[in-house]
């Protein structure tokens, strides 16, 4: 463990009281860093206001997006609605500015990560079907389940280098 070169004459006792030092030590690290124990659902809701198109941005480190389209009255002026996993250490930046119809959408989860099984990191949001869409999600881990067939999508880049993409397209018109 490195404790001879501190303490050259040391009993089996004081190795073992070390190494279960240690133990504790990590695993207190894992618990407060990565798992989704105390993590609560933090509800994404932004109004419409007068965007025509949106530049949307979502940035997950890993788990799973699914994105679908918002029906009926939920779509009454609002862009987007739904819900992501968050715990203390990490957080989801938000930003949704809307300037002469135009507007720039980003979620991006920053913090410390590490992966715990049991882990259920999942983003849920819908988008307003009448609005113009340039999508672009950067997840290096996890999977996409995209439903576009009722929105307006003018752009499509989608980077997930160890993970799967499903995605249903509009039909044609």
């Amino acid at each position: 463990i490195g404790f001879d070169l501190l303490f050259t004459k040391r009993s089996a006792w004081f190795g073992l009281l070390g190494l279960i030092l240690l133990l504790a030590i990590m695993g207190a690290a894992l618990l407060f860093l990565g798992s989704t124990r105390g993590a609560t659902n933090v509800d994404v809701s932004y109004p419409l206001q007068d965007a025509q198109s949106v530049d949307v941005s979502l940035k997950p480190i890993l788990g799973t997006v699914a994105v679908d389209s918002l029906s009926g009255k939920a779509a009454d002026g609002t862009f987007v609605s739904g819900s992501i996993a968050e715990t203390r250490s990490n957080q989801i930046d938000q930003e949704f500015q809307v300037s002469q119809g135009k507007g720039d959408f980003t979620l991006e989860r920053n913090g410390s990560f590490i992966v715990l099984p049991g882990s259920n990191w999942r983003w849920e949001l819908a988008f307003n079907p009448d609005v113009d869409l340039s999508l672009e999600t950067e997840l290096p881990l996890g999977s996409l389940d995209y439903d576009l067939s009722d929105l307006q999508i003018t752009n499509l880049d989608l980077k997930v280098p160890l993970g799967s993409i499903v995605v249903t397209l509009p039909k044609e018109s």
